[in-house]
């Protein structure tokens, strides 16, 4: 009997239940006993006011759109337990606030832009020299604003900020100021003779004086550059013994890459450059002055590219037991290696000897520490680049190519924009029906479109001598934002897709792509026959340099250029039975002479014509006369125009460009996934920082 009491007070109990959640509206058993997944949410938007003052805004009457797998919906009133506490503080506080509502484990996010009519103040801003944003506060009228920590600038001592705000009477922008800081250089000669002294300010270059002279010396330049000058300095001159050295036979073992030794090596049977003569004729006087030889070998089976072969540099080093004087390596692993204690300083000797003939850029991409470990007579000249089908672009009647439109100076972020939706509306007529055929007119990796558009602009998005990250400057704001604009009109391929794989592009389908100069025509990216296999000849590159800010000129343009493949000198290599003067340092002086050598016989070479030759390397990567034209102007300007920026390069000295949680970043923000730039690399800033510092310290 008590049994057959106690069930039916359950039963009540149930029924009670049940019945109040049936009054209630809850779906808590819909919920719990469905057996539906949820697909995704979303808020109603006409449920809810987006803009409104702080103490009218509510959640009371606002509806979550729940769509399931199979495609049916239902709404749901929201709960104060679908926001965090975080966001709900945020909800009564005046501002633009970015909320999350999560719901059995999916989330969606609504702004919400809320105003304090009755408290709203004056908006003071604090910014440094460069604009950028220190800090901000809303001040009632007649109270005073509260500064930030007094900033700090390189090369300057901070003064103050240029207007008053201890009684703030409207809307403020207070910009910091500075007064730049002095240094003195002194130009010294070996005997400790003051050859010239001035004063100059922070960042200024100084003027040296005549070369001095030297009995039985030759004057070779400065010990270190005066050049950008960010400190006091004593500059030494530097003199070369007239008197030549013996290496007795030995020979330079430099070790590259096996498919790279056409690249290197003036008598191997693929070294196709220009200056192929000379080259070979420097090695061959070097090698006859010095009684040595220049060998260029592939560096062994087990020291495969990449992590085994710079573990391979480190372990020889280790054990003493080097067998090359030279290695060939990216520069951006330079850093690695000298941890590893693998490499040989060469900063005096290249003072010494090396008369200047390392560019300043790849001199700043090849040094840590302070110290030059890099030794190349590269140029500076296109890397990143974005190309068009010339053949698709043919199909679409537009009236001037990008090629064309950049020549007569008009390549601009808007023009980009608005030529990309024209070709997608010309595109979408070619459209079969098909989803996975549908043409584009962007393609490629956005993150290599935003670092081009940045560095057209002259902007440093890693600044590797100040060690810092300005990805938020008003110049790479816009170029993200214009690739934005492009995805939002439907003129951008969805698919995150990076070099070799980016389907549209492959297939023909779509009209702009993302790369690196070497792609062109490589048999493992962009292919000869690409688009009509078998049949090289229709298959045609159409190159122009990435767009500019709309405010800069053509002239204007600038170029960032990333790290290049450069020869270090390793630690642990065995000289003894070639005499006293076979050392690392005279072997450092053998190839270095090489080098300037090489630059001087072709440049004085019968024939030599250096616009025939850039003429010449156009047409080796873009097949269109307007695309030859805006290839050589950009290749005979790279050594004015260019600056070091690591990211040009996809593997650099701080995080990959295609392939990281940083390029990922990038295109959520151009696929519309986060509000802002700033919210997209929010949680990365920290990371990427750290890795300048360490790359660059």
């Amino acid at each position: 009997m008590k049994k057959e009491v106690n069930m039916k007070k359950i039963s009540f109990l149930l029924m009670t239940f049940v019945l109040v959640l049936m009054l209630t509206g809850c779906n808590l058993l819909t919920d719990i006993f469905s057996t539906k997944n949820v697909a995704s949410i979303q808020i109603d938007p006409a449920t809810i006011d987006t803009e409104a003052e702080v103490s009218e805004f509510s959640l009371v009457g606002v509806h979550l759109i729940i769509t399931y797998d199979d495609d049916s919906t239902e709404f749901k009133l929201l709960t104060q337990d679908m926001i965090s506490s975080v966001d709900l503080v945020k909800l009564g506080q005046a501002g633009t606030h970015e909320i999350t509502i999560s719901y059995l484990g999916h989330t969606t996010r609504i702004t919400v832009t809320l105003t304090d009519l009755l408290n709203s103040g004056f908006f003071v801003q604090f910014v440094d020299f460069d604009g950028a944003l220190m800090k901000t506060q809303t001040v009632q009228e007649g109270e005073a604003a509260i500064p930030p920590s007094n900033p700090t600038r390189n090369g300057y001592t901070f003064t103050g900020w240029d207007k008053p705000y201890s009684f703030i009477t409207e809307e403020q922008i207070i910009t910091a100021t500075y007064e730049i800081m002095t240094y003195t250089v002194k130009f010294i000669d070996y005997d400790g003779t003051i050859l010239h002294e001035e004063t100059i300010n922070y960042g200024a270059s100084a003027t040296a004086p005549s070369a001095p002279t030297r009995d039985g010396y030759t004057f070779i330049n400065w010990d270190k550059t005066y050049l950008l000058v960010t400190q006091n300095l004593e500059v030494h001159a530097v003199y070369q013994s007239n008197e030549l050295f013996n290496l007795n036979g030995y020979t330079i073992k430099i070790a590259v890459s096996g498919s790279d030794l056409g690249q290197h090596d003036p008598f191997h049977q693929n070294y196709n450059y220009f200056n192929r003569d000379a080259k070979r004729k420097a090695w061959e006087w070097v090698e006859d002055t010095y009684n040595c030889h220049i060998e260029v070998a592939p560096y062994p089976s087990n020291a495969e590219f990449g992590a085994l072969r710079w573990q391979y540099i480190i372990n020889n080093a280790y054990n003493n037991q080097t067998d090359y004087d030279f290695y060939g390596v990216p520069d951006s692993q330079i850093r690695q290696l000298v941890i590893g204690g693998a490499l040989i300083n060469v900063e005096d000797w290249y003072n010494q000897y090396g008369n200047d003939f390392m560019n300043d850029i790849y001199i700043e991409s090849g040094t840590f520490r302070g110290k030059l470990y890099s030794i190349t007579s590269d140029e500076p000249s296109i890397n990143n680049v974005m190309y068009y089908n010339i053949g698709l672009l043919s199909r679409l009647g537009l009236e001037k190519t990008p090629a064309q439109i950049f020549n007569e100076g008009n390549w601009t972020y808007s023009t980009f924009k608005e030529y990309s939706i024209a070709a997608q509306t010309a595109l979408d007529g070619l459209w079969d029906a098909s989803p996975t055929r549908k043409y584009y007119a962007v393609a490629g990796c956005s993150t290599y479109y935003w670092v081009g558009m940045t560095s057209a602009g002259g902007e440093k998005i890693i600044d590797a001598s100040n060690r810092a990250f300005h990805p938020l400057t008003s110049t790479s704001l816009d170029a993200a934002l214009t690739l934005r604009q492009i995805y939002e009109a439907g003129a951008m391929d969805p698919n995150k897709q990076v070099d070799a794989g980016v389907v549209s592009w492959n297939n023909g389908r779509a009209l702009f792509s993302s790369g690196f100069k070497w792609f062109v025509n490589s048999s493992t990216r962009w292919k000869e026959d690409l688009w009509t296999p078998g049949n090289s000849g229709t298959t045609r590159y159409g190159y122009v340099p990435f767009p500019r800010p709309d405010e800069l000129t053509k002239d204007e343009q600038r170029l960032g250029v990333g790290g290049t493949n450069t020869w270090v000198m390793p630690i642990g290599r065995d000289y003894s039975g070639y005499g006293p003067q076979c050392t690392a340092e005279n072997i450092y002086r053998v190839v270095v002479k090489a080098m300037q050598l090489t630059d001087e016989y072709h440049v004085n070479s019968i024939g030599y014509d250096k616009d025939q030759e850039l003429q010449a390397y156009a047409e080796k990567y873009t097949e269109s006369l307007d695309s030859v034209s805006a290839f050589t102007y950009i290749s005979k300007r790279a050594s004015d125009i260019g600056f070091f920026e690591p990211l040009t390069e996809a593997n650099n000295h701080v995080v990959n460009t295609g392939y990281s949680s940083f390029s990922t970043a990038i295109n959520d923000y151009v696929m519309g996934h986060y509000a802002s730039l700033s919210d997209a690399l929010f949680d990365l800033n920290y990371a990427i920082i750290t890795e300048i510092r360490l790359a660059f310290e």
